[in-house]
């Protein structure tokens, strides 16, 4: 398991996954996008499962004004 913290405003650019995990949002809001365009936004207690490691990628962005905590879970 990885623990990552979010300044507000962090971007990160296109990527994919570098495993299949589960991604858990424990305190702030974080913004997943998708090549498509979709959009969703994730806040505390929410779990997305990321299983994108080739093809279409994805960009995250953190959205309230406090740090962002997450943590990815490899499955």
């Amino acid at each position: 398991m990885t623990y990552h913290r979010f300044s507000d405003g962090t971007f990160s650019g296109w990527y994919n996954a570098p495993r299949v995990q589960y991604a858990i949002t424990f305190s702030g809001q974080m913004e997943i996008g998708i090549g498509d365009g979709t959009k969703r936004m994730f806040s505390p207690g929410d779990i997305l499962q990321v299983e994108n490691l080739d093809g279409q990628r994805h960009i995250t962005r953190s959205v309230e004004e406090r740090i962002t905590v997450s943590a990815a879970l490899a499955v």
